[in-house]
């Protein structure tokens, strides 16, 4: 019999060595079997294991627990109760509880999992305490099973056990100091009765060996990760970041590890992006990217993902060259891919979302087709119902008012959206679109409704909408109105929202330009520049909201008649422009010609030898302007720029006295398609006027 368990095992293990799990599994049942026919337990009940173990091997979890069940049976044979088991027999039964545990989990019987875990808790609890490393791993993977099952809170409470044992263990092996100030403490000065019992584990544990005392590496991670998990399903954010932090320090320690380093900064970045720490995560979100990069190859999720946390942060921070770049970059891979990655909706919805910010409203509008047809198969309502939005906005920016229309009334339409941020989002885009193509009065009509709900579900909107009642008060003509609609959007604007405070005291600003109160709407600008000043917020996107308050400024003072002051103010948006978007951006574009017109007026009341030299050089500036804007071969978004321009140009022609090429210039103008209140149509009403005027001089 000795002789045939011998072969047995030995051909088992030879069959193990070359994978063929099958042979194994009949070579350690025939064992086991000449083992339990000699009444040999302990042998006998490792054989089961072993077979069980080799099951999981070939991820027949469920035939893996059942042989573990087998052997449980074994184990308990002759044994009236755990009490009188023998130590072996006992260190057995342990590792079959660990193991039919982890099946369960793995077949996906949770329920049975977590039975398993109360069942082995107790067992490690007695046989090394609650300080040991056996009961801790347990401890943190029950606590894992909870969270798969949605259990925060008694997940959470766990951990606290563990992350408790661990502070006190870091103390602990802090040196001989920190152990002695340990032992001063006193257990009758509130400290909690648990805390006593695992100073108690702590002592026993560690008498002897050392080793035995906290978890392995990979477990102490696990836990950090399910602390971070809870947290995040109970809301609290700081604590998961906190967690996070406490993992990225664990993993630098232990190099090696590139890949969960790359995880661990990809998501303390994204958590640190979400609490608007956006200049604190960037680095992070970099370095996980550059980590990722020479991890895998460029179509991996891990790159996706890190590529758009990067792309979407830079847009954030107002940096848009870079998130452009990076945007581009994963349509690119995306559109050479066979089958698209799991995030492919996202990151397209985010780049058409960005593509129309920055003005490229044609690539915003195929960008958002594409995700709209990746959304519609995705089982996902809510996704589609925003990147719908988004194509209708984009739509809208294009002028395609009916094609809009359409899909804001559709989403109006959808049962699912009704009395949701998404339908009062919606409400408002729409009464945009109808205020914009002249149904003033209908589109006001939603505004004053969608203001007038008490749903909290507007909340998002309401800002904004009382933002635009204001301006409509200011075309009206009614000042006062308008800044009482101002005060509103400003009293439900979020106190931690620096840029809508601004835009809204912008407006005010704006207002009291429009009431002809001059030294009010300076005051109020200025206020605004202060407040910023004052939030200790830097950055481009800060950069660049002052740059808008300078731009106000100057059009204050030119109104005002003071083109010194407009003229300084110019400048210095122009400057921050060109530092933070670009020379050939198309709002540096802008600013550009807007300084050249204050250069035009300035030159209208000098001497005309003064005044050449100043315009030859505006007119060179201009012409180039103009040349860069023709460059961008988008002819419709860009179709007021050009007409602005030209019309500037036909001015300068006219001045210097060549009405053939101001008349050429005045017939291109005709030709461009201008909304019928835009102020550039008064310009050219004044452009036409003056280049009669000269042609007759010309014709005597």
């Amino acid at each position: 019999t000795k002789g045939c368990i011998k072969g047995h095992k030995l051909s088992a293990m030879e069959m193990e060595d070359v994978r063929d799990y099958g042979s194994a599994i009949n070579h350690r049942t025939r064992t086991y079997e000449l083992l339990n026919g000699e009444n040999r337990c302990v042998p006998a009940s490792q054989q089961l294991m072993k077979c069980a173990y080799l099951h999981a091997l070939c991820g027949d979890y469920d035939k893996s627990a059942v042989t573990l069940s087998d052997a449980i049976r074994r184990i308990f044979k002759g044994v009236k109760s755990l009490d009188v088991m023998p130590a072996d027999r006992l260190d057995l039964l342990i590792q079959c509880y660990q193991m039919r545990a982890i099946c369960y989990a793995k077949s996906r019987k949770l329920k049975d999992a977590l039975e398993q875990y109360n069942d082995l808790l107790p067992l490690l609890e007695k046989k090394g305490g609650k300080g040991s490393k056996q009961y801790n791993s347990a401890l943190i993977h029950k606590s894992a099973l909870l969270v798969n099952m949605g259990n925060h809170r008694l997940a959470a409470g766990l951990m606290n056990k563990y992350m408790q044992l661990a502070e006190l263990y870091g103390e602990k092996s802090d040196g001989d100091n920190r152990r002695a100030s340990l032992g001063r403490q006193s257990t009758g000065s509130g400290v909690s009765s648990l805390r006593s019992s695992i100073r108690s584990s702590i002592r026993s544990s560690t008498d002897g060996d050392s080793t035995d005392f906290i978890v392995d590496d990979s477990d102490h991670i696990l836990a950090l990760d399910t602390c971070a998990a809870t947290h995040l399903k109970l809301g609290n954010v700081d604590k998961a970041i906190s967690m996070f932090e406490k993992k990225l320090e664990f993993v630098k320690s232990h190099p090696g590890n590139d890949e969960m380093k790359s995880d661990t900064l990809h998501k303390l970045g994204c958590l640190l992006a979400y609490k608007q720490q956006h200049t604190s995560a960037l680095p992070l979100l970099t370095e996980a990217l550059s980590t990722s990069k020479v991890l895998y190859d460029g179509r991996h999720k891990s790159v996706f993902d890190a590529t758009w946390a990067v792309a979407a942060t830079n847009q954030t921070l107002g940096d848009t060259e870079k998130a452009l770049k990076d945007y581009s970059i994963l349509l690119e891979k995306m559109s050479k891919m066979d089958e698209m990655p799991d995030r492919a909706i996202g990151i397209q919805n985010s780049a058409g979302k960005l593509f129309l910010e920055d003005g490229k409203v044609d690539k915003a509008v195929q960008t958002f087709r594409q995700a709209l047809r990746g959304a519609e198969t995705s089982g996902n309502p809510a996704l589609k119902a925003e990147i719908t939005l988004n194509l209708a906005n984009a739509l809208s920016a294009r002028g395609e008012a009916d094609k809009a229309m359409q899909y804001y009334d559709s989403l109006l339409k959808t049962r699912g959206l009704k009395k949701t941020k998404m339908f009062f989002l919606t409400l408002y885009n729409k009464s945009y679109l109808l205020v914009k193509t002249g149904e003033i009065e209908e589109g006001k009509e939603i505004l004053l409704k969608v203001a007038e709900t008490r749903s909290a579900m507007a909340n998002d909107v309401r800002g904004n909408i009382y933002l635009t009642l204001g301006n409509l008060s200011v075309s009206d003509g009614n000042i006062n109105e308008a800044l009482e609609y101002y005060e509103k959007s400003l009293d439900v604007i979020e106190e931690d929202d620096v840029s809508a405070h601004a835009q809204a005291k912008k407006n005010i600003g704006m207002a009291y330009l429009a009431a002809n109160q001059y030294d009010e709407a300076i005051s109020t600008l200025e206020g605004v520049l202060e407040d910023l000043s004052e939030t200790g917020v830097e950055g481009k996107s800060m950069n660049i909201l002052k740059a808008e308050i300078w731009n106000c400024l100057a059009r204050v003072y030119k109104t005002k008649g003071d083109q010194s002051q407009a003229k300084n103010f110019a400048k210095l948006a122009l400057q921050t422009y060109k530092t933070e978007l670009g020379e050939t951006h198309p709002i540096t574009l802008r600013n550009i010609s807007n300084l050249q017109l204050l250069l035009l007026l300035e030159a209208e009341d000098l001497p005309k030898s003064e005044a050449k030299p100043i315009i030859d050089a505006a007119k060179y500036e201009l012409e180039e302007t103009l040349n860069v804007f023709v460059a961008l071969n988008d002819p419709w978004t860009y179709r007021l720029d050009v007409a602005s321009l030209k019309t500037n140009l036909a001015l300068v022609s006219v001045w210097q006295g060549k009405p053939k090429k101001a008349r050429k210039l005045l017939r291109q103008i005709n030709e461009i398609e201008l909304p019928p209140d835009h102020s550039l149509v008064h310009r050219i009403e004044v452009l036409e006027e003056r280049l009669e005027e000269l042609e007759k001089r010309k014709s005597k």
